[in-house]
This record gives structure tokens, sequence and C-alpha cells, in this order.
């Protein structure tokens, strides 16, 4: 229900930045077990800064919702 945007790096890697208060250990099991199946919770502000340099934005608002249907 946060807002999200996700990110793809010049190497080829995906980023999905759900925002909200979320700090790794505190993320609830039920609601982000997929974090840990398909990746891993990173900072977001080193990530952000990185990803300025190199990658790019392919969502900006909403991106679990409009990627979600794809």
């Amino acid at each position: 229900r946060q807002e999200s945007s996700a990110y793809v790096s010049d190497d080829h890697r995906f980023y999905l930045f759900l925002e909200g208060n979320l700090h790794t250990a505190q993320l609830p099991l039920h609601e982000y077990s997929f974090i840990t199946e398909y990746g891993s919770a990173e900072s977001a502000e080193f990530l952000r800064s990185f990803l300025g340099e190199h990658g790019k934005i392919i969502c900006e608002r909403n991106a679990v919702g409009q990627l979600g249907v794809l």
C-alpha cells in the first residue's frame, strides 16, 4: 500500500524500492517473504545514489501495481 519504484542497472539487475519505514530486521515475514525468495533487502540510500549514475528508472510511481500486472 506504500509507494514503490523500480530501476534497472547498467548490468541488467533490477531493483524494487518499497517506500515506508521498513528496516530489514523489522520486515513482517508474511508480507515481505518474496524479498528473500527473489532477492535481498539493501540500503536504499546507497542504491539510489548508485543507480543515479549506473542505471535508469523503469517505473517512478506505483511500480508494484504497474509491474504486477505483467
